[in-house]
């Protein structure tokens, strides 16, 4: 030996265990194998002379520092068998001897036996040789091949991984995918990355015959690229053998990984990714080289290379901590970061991942078993928490460190306000603890109540470091997009303070200082002293990313918002209504104008309209965060303009729209607020700041927008294409107005996946009704992790818009969103999977034919056996377009069918006579349509109404209803009787079966043909 002194810290530095018991110090391997044993003698522990196996290499190694963390730098092939995921120990071994990596010396000695190998990869003898290598450089053939379903999905919900193989280098790129249709875009993705990297093109691919690689758009793709194709026959997946091979060596990988970390198999993605990561730098035996240096020209380093779900101590930088709070926080290690220096690190307790580069490793510890005893007051009392300070005190002198995830500990810090500032107010910051998340003012009361702290919201300035949530591992392959990755790890900020420090910190101060531009050109504020006794109304950023109907991102887009809660009704302000144009007269304009009489259209969106209007009010306003004016930082802003957030607002902007049309000379409808003419030319719809504008041809549509630029500056969006969440899309000459793009947000924001397609909304003989609500504490605190009424809202959205088939089903569920019970939720999990499996349903527009103004309507007799009131529904079409629909729970019990039906047939005659009021005004444009025709499945209702019959059986009903009799005396509509099978508002009443409901169905909708087919 040549130390006569050993280092208890720099023994555990090696990796080693030390077993101090009876008087004596046991120094073992990390499998447990003795190395030494001292003895206590006069106060120090003696180690005799005899040495244990081993026992000078590693006594060497105990006073060398790790470079980079390490708890073990031997040349033990145990351990770096198990740091690269269990592949084969002679390659290890013959790695070492020709240098083939850097960072791996001296490896000697050999693998007996491996229980891990046995149970993750044992398999029947090969019969025959592994084929010989055709190819001479890289990209000359690429071998495809995607797995799956997996019997268990990641965490994140992937079910499949994509495999592409260079055939020369064997590098492999693993992508992992939700479904197989992203198949072609990663095959795009990869095809971009490698020939750029290599400055080579693709001449040839080898796949099996699944669908995801003979589609349209791939063969096409590969035929204008020049590339050929080379497909396996059926039932022979030998042809495409290196995929295939692959794809049994990465399971094994991921078994051997997840084995060793002791981890759940719910995270094979994230094994995965680190398997293919290590892979591509282990030597292959056809090459004896690594792909990645045959890929890259140089060998790549593996010092960085660590043991899989070791126990890891990530370094918590300053700004989340407080001087007395721990400086890391143990996790567990799960594989390397795909685009940053570092490595991903998994905690356990909030189930939580972060990538970082400041990591120290105890490699002898694997699993969450592994974890310190957070009970235990002696656990500080170790060697890990001297490593970890001593290894991360150096990061102090650099600024901190942005995580992908910032989940620490609770720290309240009280700061005071600057000079100048009212006296006594305090910001408070909040950070939150594992599992706790504060999203708001009232979250914050409930957290301080339980943790007897003393709040007061007057004196409290909320924010929260916010937690991001997990990244999904589909676009995290090692060769995923910069762009792709920054916008999966960075989600729209929810205050200032995120803005500032998110990976798009460029993008968002760009639109904060873009929003600052337009105030001060609009003259939306002067800056004044701070008043005494009066309101200053606080503000804050709303970030937003702007998309198009394709889902590509336009801008981002960051808004200055009042916060109007602080204002005062009767003083700050008075009216606040503000109308919007109704969405069944978008639909009927757009058969009227577009499809009847060929009228052109337009998107037009009037940039920050708000600041347009004028307030009556005198009010104040805090200066925007992060751009107060230096010398007057403790100024406010008087408000001379209306501003978003202030209850006022919406009001000001359209008072001001309106006043604006009128003075151009537009003439605007007496039965809506929100549709206007011009010289029976050009007809306007209004939308807060969206205006649809059809017009006879493009010399008055621009002559309109000529004028309306004058006072508001606008943004052409061209045709409508994406009009409040509603798709009009045009195929092959057809308009059609769907939802695609919603329902697949719905799907995503939900995490419903559609295996089996649903084929109608609500099944017959269902059980939902007020039996299934929670009826106690337990009950209804367990029915809150699930988002009963977001989903029901956003249905309600989708049947309002372009869904009618799901407009009963959705009203019905309406009704428990006080107190869902588990029936309701899973009924509304059934409607989102029907719409789902149907998106490709859709209005055809175009179909419209003529002027029939026609109406069905229908009632389902004591329908709700919670109550025993009934349901009413109607629809109506233009031309054969249904263009408004409706289902509602009728107000009162009807005893008697007759009576049921007459209500319907009430609320469809109120819909007929406002829609009849709007038509009659289309006179100006030169449009009339016929007279409305009501068709009834009900004799006695249609009786009733044409002949004024009166007996016992009709006196109690209410007043309000007979309306319908003049009306029908007037001669302003047509009541027509029809049969039940061929009334279509019995859809928007009662539930049916397969065939019925697809047949009632076919009547609505389409299902849109693929562009180029036809139609």
């Amino acid at each position: 030996m040549r130390r006569n002194l050993i280092s208890g810290r720099l023994i555990d530095k090696a990796g080693l265990t030390a077993v101090i018991k009876n008087k004596k110090i046991q120094v073992n391997y990390p499998s447990g194998d003795e190395i030494f044993i001292a003895y206590l003698k006069n106060n120090f522990y003696v180690l005799q002379a005899k040495a244990l196996k081993n026992s000078s290499s590693n006594l060497e190694q105990i006073d060398k520092v790790p470079e980079s963390h390490n708890t073990s730098k031997t040349g033990n092939i145990e351990l770096w068998h198990s740091r690269f995921g269990h592949q084969n120990a002679q390659d290890l071994i013959k790695m070492s001897k020709h240098k083939s990596v850097i960072g791996l010396e001296n490896l000697k000695g050999s693998l007996e036996c491996c229980d891990i190998c046995k149970v993750s990869k044992l398999t029947k003898k090969p019969s025959k040789e592994l084929p010989e290598r055709t190819t001479s450089q890289p990209l000359e053939l690429i071998h495809m091949d995607v797995w799956g379903p997996s019997p268990i999905k990641s965490k994140s919900g992937i079910s499949y991984f994509l495999s592409i193989i260079d055939d020369y280098t064997r590098k492999v790129h693993v992508y992992v995918m939700y479904n197989k249709k992203n198949v072609f875009k990663y095959f795009l993705q990869f095809k971009a990355m490698a020939e750029r990297q290599l400055n080579r093109k693709i001449k040839r691919i080898r796949t099996d015959n699944g669908m995801e690689f003979i589609s349209k758009e791939f063969t096409e793709n590969l035929k204008s690229s020049g590339i050929k194709v080379e497909r396996t026959n059926i039932y022979c997946p030998e042809m495409n053998g290196v995929a295939e091979r692959y794809n049994r060596t990465a399971l094994e990988g991921v078994r051997s990984l997840l084995n060793e970390g002791k981890l759940p198999a719910n995270m094979w993605a994230e094994a995965l990714l680190a398997f293919t990561y290590l892979k591509n730098r282990f030597i292959h035996r056809k090459t004896n080289k690594t792909p990645l240096e045959l890929w890259c020209g140089k060998k790549p380093s593996i010092r960085h290379i660590k043991r899989y779900g070791c126990l890891a101590f990530a370094y918590v930088p300053k700004a989340h901590r407080n001087k007395l709070q721990n400086r890391s926080r143990p996790g567990v290690f799960i594989g390397y970061a795909l685009k940053t220096v570092g490595y991903r690190i998994w905690y356990p307790d909030e189930d939580k991942v972060e990538e970082t580069k400041h990591v120290f490793f105890n490699e002898s510890k694997i699993g969450m078993d592994s974890f310190p005893n957070k009970n235990d007051s002696t656990s500080t009392v170790t060697f890990m928490p001297e490593q970890v300070e001593e290894y991360l005190t150096i990061e102090e002198k650099e600024p901190p460190i942005q995580e992908s995830t910032s989940s620490i500990e609770w720290k309240r810090v009280t700061k005071k306000r600057e000079k100048g500032k009212t006296a006594g107010r305090v910001d408070v910051y909040y950070y939150p603890k594992p599992g706790v998340r504060l999203r708001s003012l009232k979250e914050v009361k409930n957290y301080c109540d339980n943790e007897n702290i003393n709040f007061d919201p007057k004196e409290f300035d909320f924010s929260t470091k916010r937690e991001l949530k997990n990244l999904t591992v589909e676009d995290l392959s090692e060769e995923s997009s910069e762009e792709e990755h920054s916008a999966m790890v960075t989600e729209i900020p929810k205050s200032y303070r995120e803005a500032i420090v998110s990976s798009l910190k460029e993008k968002w101060i760009n639109a904060m200082e873009t929003e600052i531009s337009i105030l001060k050109d609009r003259e939306v504020w002067e800056i004044v002293p701070r008043p005494r006794n009066k309101t200053v109304i606080g503000c804050r950023w709303v970030y937003s990313i702007k998309e198009n109907a394709e889902g590509q991102i336009l801008r981002y887009k960051a808004r200055l918002v009042a916060q109007g809660f602080h204002q005062v009704e009767g003083l700050d302000y008075h009216e606040t209504f503000s109308p919007v144009v109704n969405f069944t007269l978008v639909r009927m304009f757009f058969i009227l104008l577009v499809i009847r009489e060929n009228w052109i259209h337009k998107h037009i969106d009037i940039e920050c309209a708000y600041l347009y209007g004028s307030l009556n009010e005198k009010l104040y306003l805090e200066q925007p965060e992060g751009f107060q004016e230096k010398p007057k930082a403790d100024y406010v802003a008087l408000l001379k303009k209306s501003l978003y957030g202030l209850h006022q607002s919406g009001r000001q902007w359209f008072k001001e729209l309106d006043e604006t049309f009128i003075s151009i000379g537009f003439y605007k409808y007496k039965y809506t607020n929100c549709v206007y003419i011009y010289q029976s030319t050009v007809v306007i719809l209004v939308y807060v700041d969206d205006l649809v504008i059809f017009a006879k041809n493009e010399e008055n549509m621009k002559e309109v927008i000529t004028k309306i630029k004058k006072k508001f500056k606008l943004r052409d969006l061209g045709e409508v294409k994406y009009l409040l969440g509603t798709e009009f899309e045009q195929i092959d000459g057809q308009v059609y107005l769907h939802q695609r793009k919603y329902i697949n947000k719905l799907l995503k924001k939900f995490d419903v996946n559609i295996c089996e397609k649903v084929k109608v909304p609500l099944s017959v003989g269902m059980n939902i009704s007020k039996s299934s609500c929670p009826t106690n504490v337990q009950e209804k605190k367990f029915m809150e992790k699930f988002p009963y009424r977001q989903l029901i809202g956003s249905l309600m959205f989708l049947a309002s818009r372009t869904r009618p088939d799901i407009q009963f089903a959705v009203t019905f569920l309406s009704q428990y969103c006080g107190n869902p019970g588990l029936n309701h939720w899973k009924a509304a999990l059934q409607i989102l999977k029907y719409v789902g499996s149907t998106s490709d349903l859709a209005i055809e527009l175009s179909k419209a034919n003529s002027n029939e103004f026609i109406a069905y309507t229908d009632s389902n007799w004591g329908a709700c056996i919670d109550d025993r009131k009934s349901t009413s529904g109607y629809i109506i079409f233009l031309g054969g377009v249904p263009f408004s629909w409706k289902t509602t729970k009728q107000k009162c019990v009807a005893l008697s069918t007759m009576e049921a039906e007459f209500i319907a047939m009430s609320e469809t005659v109120k819909e007929l006579a406002w829609l009849s009021n709007i038509f009659e005004e289309c006179s100006a444009i030169n449009i009339f349509i016929e007279k409305p025709t009501l068709f009834c499945d009900n004799e006695s209702a249609i009786c009733f109404c044409k002949n004024n019959i009166e007996n016992t059986r009709s006196k109690h009903i209410d007043i309000r209803y007979h309306f319908i009799r003049n009306l029908y005396d007037q001669k302003c509509f047509d009541l027509k009787s029809i049969s039940s099978k061929q009334n279509i508002a019995d859809l928007f009443t009662k539930c049916f079966s397969n065939e019925k409901f697809a047949q009632l169905r076919s009547y609505i909708l389409i299902t849109m043909p693929k562009k180029g087919e036809n139609c």
